[in-house]
C-alpha cells in the first residue's frame, strides 16, 4: 500500500496494490497483473503507457477523483466506487467490465468509450456526458448507463444489423427547435451519433422530466430533431412504441442518429398545403399507376395514382401533422418516408430499393432487368 504518490518515472513497473495518486511519466510504463486489482483513492495521471494485462482498476476514493494526463488510458476492467465522483480530463476506454457501484463518471468535453466486448455491472451511478459503445455485430440489448447529474436516464440499444459505434449524451431541457413547444415536450433529450449499425432504441426518462398540465403524456409522439427540423413519429406508425406507465419510448430500425425526445403532437392548423413528387424506376424514368399513400397520425389515408410520366399530387392536405408516405407498385419495392408537413412540399420523389427496370430489347428479344 502506498499512501502518497506512486510515480513511474522510467522503465516498466508491474504491480497490483493500493495507492493514493498514480502518475506515469512520459516514456514509462505501468503494468497491471492479471486477475488482480489496482486500488486508487486519488488522481490517475497517465503521460506514458498503461498495460492492463487483464487487471482491474478500482477508483474508491472519498473525495472527487480525476483521470488525466497526456495519454488516453485504456482500462481492462474499471470499477467506480466513489460517491463523490470521477472526472475525465481526457478520454478513456474500458474493454472489459465496467462496474458501477457508487458515484458518477463525468466526461466533460471528452468521451468514455466501451469496447465491443465490454459489459456493465451496475448497482448505482452512471456516466454523465458522452458514452460511446462499439458494436462488432448484431446482438442482445445493451443498456448504456448514461444520465445527467443526479439523474439516471439510460438508453437501451439492440443492434439488428451491421457493426460500428453509437455515442449517447443525455441532456436536460429541450432541443432549440422545440423551445416554442417546451411546455408540451419532455424536459430531457438524448444526443446520439453513430455509424455502421441499425438499432432498436428505448429511451428511459424520469417522472420529473414530464412537464405539468396541460401536457398529456398519453398522446405523445417520438420526436427526432436534426438541426432546426423536428420530425414527429406518432404511435400509429410502424416501429413506434410509447410506454408512459414505464417512462419509456421505443423506436425501431434506426440507422441515422441525431437528437431524440418525446412530446405532444402539433395541433393541426387551419391551412391546407399541397404535396407533390415523382415515382421513378431504377433507370430514373417515371413509373405509371403507382399508388402513393399518405397516412396521418390518426390512421387516416389519402392516396393518389401516378400519371404516365410518374408524377403525383395531393392538394388541400391539412398541415401541422406527421404523415407516413408510402408507394406501392407490382414491380417495385419502395422505402416509406415520414414527413412533418408545415408548408407546401414539392419534389417528394421515390426510387425503388428493388424491382424490375422497364422492358428493353436485346437482339430483337424483349427482356427485363432485375435490380441486385
Amino acid at each position: 500500500t502506498v499512501q502518497g504518490l506512486l510515480r513511474v518515472q522510467s522503465g516498466t513497473f508491474t504491480c497490483s496494490s493500493t495507492y493514493n495518486n498514480v502518475q506515469i511519466d512520459s516514456g514509462a510504463t505501468l503494468g497491471g497483473v492479471a486477475a488482480t486489482t489496482i486500488n486508487v483513492s486519488g488522481s490517475w495521471t497517465n503521460n506514458g503507457t498503461f498495460t492492463t494485462n487483464g487487471n482491474t482498476v478500482n477508483f474508491n476514493g472519498a473525495s472527487p477523483q480525476t483521470v488525466g494526463g497526456s495519454s488516453a488510458t485504456t482500462f481492462n476492467n474499471l470499477t467506480m466506487n466513489n460517491a463523490t465522483g470521477l472526472t475525465l480530463n481526457i478520454s478513456a476506454t474500458v474493454n472489459g467490465v465496467l462496474t458501477l457501484t457508487s458515484g458518477e463518471i463525468a466526461t466533460g468535453a471528452n468521451t468514455f468509450t466501451m469496447g465491443s466486448a465490454s459489459s456493465v455491472n451496475r448497482t448505482s451511478g452512471h456516466v454523465v456526458g458522452a458514452l460511446q459503445k462499439n458494436f462488432a455485430a448484431p446482438g442482445p440489448v445493451f443498456v448504456m448507463p448514461v444520465g445527467t447529474a443526479g439523474a439516471y436516464s439510460p438508453l437501451n440499444v439492440t443492434v439488428t444489423a451491421g457493426s460500428g459505434q453509437l455515442t449517447a449524451r443525455p441532456n436536460t431541457g429541450v432541443p432549440a427547435a422545440l423551445l416554442v413547444n417546451s411546455a408540451r415536450t419532455l424536459q430531457r433529450y438524448w444526443t446520439l451519433s453513430g455509424s455502421g449499425i441499425t438499432s432498436n432504441l428505448t429511451f428511459n426518462y424520469l417522472d420529473g422530466d414530464v412537464p405539468g398540465p396541460p401536457n398529456n403524456e398519453n398522446i405523445w409522439n417520438i420526436i427526432r430533431v436534426t438541426g432546426a427540423i423536428a420530425i414527429r413519429y406518432p404511435p400509429t406508425l410502424p416501429n413506434v412504441i410509447m410506454n408512459p406507465a414505464g417512462n419509456q419510448f421505443t423506436i425501431n430500425g434506426v440507422s441515422s442518429y441525431s437528437d431524440w425526445t418525446a412530446g405532444e403532437p402539433l395541433a393541426p392548423t387551419a391551412a391546407n398545403v399541397n404535396v407533390s413528387g415523382r415515382v421513378l424506376d431504377l433507370a430514373g424514368r417515371g413509373v405509371s399507376k403507382a399508388r402513393v399513400s399518405m397516412q396521418n397520425q390518426d390512421g387516416q389515408y389519402l392516396s393518389a395514382l401516378t400519371n404516365p410520366f410518374g408524377y403525383y399530387q395531393f392538394t388541400n392536405v391539412p398541415a401541422g401533422q406527421t404523415y407516413l408516405v408510402s408507394v406501392q407498385h407490382k414491380l417495385y419495392v419502395f422505402d416509406s418516408r415520414t414527413i412533418n408537413l408545415v408548408d407546401d412540399l414539392t419534389e417528394l420523389d421515390f426510387t425503388p430499393v428493388s424491382g424490375w427496370t422497364r422492358d428493353r430489347s436485346v437482339n430483337g428479344r424483349a427482356v427485363s432487368d432485375r435490380s441486385p
